[in-house]
């Protein structure tokens, strides 16, 4: 009969440590013992067999938290606050990560720090934190009063993370799309639901709608060219 034997005996409980010493006595006596560290007296015998172990993974629960990000200076266009009131109501369903300088109301700040599902880096953030915080998420969220234009939603199908915006006029291009989901303004509740029921990372529907914003930014890549033409012809 084959037998393993573990090289970290020194952190077995008492018990262990007798079977080990039982080992150790009557090694000669098993067809063959199986050990995954040279560092072992037993090393020398010859029924002694070196191997690794393979691999083995504890299951780990599906992630089934949406995890939303709003990036960028912080203006008050932006709409921080309806994001907050967004917040507030999803406390049970949505983690949210705010990134970015600008200047933030105290009484908003106090909202903020209150919110066991807010986190904040109220300041610049580099390159390798945007890359980190885009991984972490699963949805950027632009819940915008007013734009004329934004190159995040592009930088979004970078990384292939689909968007949440708001249903204004400048979003228009985006609405309708696979890789968009758009909130009311004027409905907070209406908003909320549609956050509460937003597809989880590992969901059919959700790798569908990140392919989609991949597309998209490749899309985009491409249309320099035409911009570049259109300057061109201007000169």
């Amino acid at each position: 009969m084959p037998v393993c034997y573990p090289p970290l005996a020194h952190r077995l409980s008492l018990i262990g440590n007798q079977v080990i010493l039982c080992l150790h006595l009557f090694a000669r006596r098993f067809k063959a013992i199986i050990i995954h560290s040279p560092e072992t007296a037993l090393s020398a015998l010859k029924n002694v067999v070196l191997t690794k172990m393979p691999y083995h993974s504890a299951e780990f629960p599906l992630m089934d938290r949406v995890r939303v990000l709003y990036f960028g200076r912080i203006e008050a266009y932006k709409n921080l606050r309806y994001l907050v009131g967004i917040a507030s109501r999803t406390s049970d369903t949505t983690d949210y990560f705010i990134a970015g300088s600008g200047d933030i109301e105290p009484e908003l700040m106090k909202q903020i720090r209150g919110s066991p599902n807010v986190s904040l880096i109220n300041s610049y953030v580099d390159g390798r934190t945007i890359k980190l915080l885009f991984d972490w998420c699963d949805y950027l969220i632009l819940p915008y009063s007013d734009v004329t234009q934004t190159g995040l939603v592009d930088q979004a199908g970078y990384f292939a993370k689909p968007v949440i915006l708001s249903n204004i006029d400048g979003f228009k291009p985006y609405l309708g799309k696979k890789f968009c989901v758009a909130l009311d303004l004027n409905n907070l509740d209406s908003a909320t639901e549609r956050v509460q029921k937003l597809p989880v990372r590992t969901s059919l529907e959700y790798r569908e709608m990140a392919m989609d914003s991949q597309l998209n930014y490749e899309s985009s890549v491409g249309a320099w060219s035409d911009y570049v033409d259109l300057i061109v012809k201007i000169q």
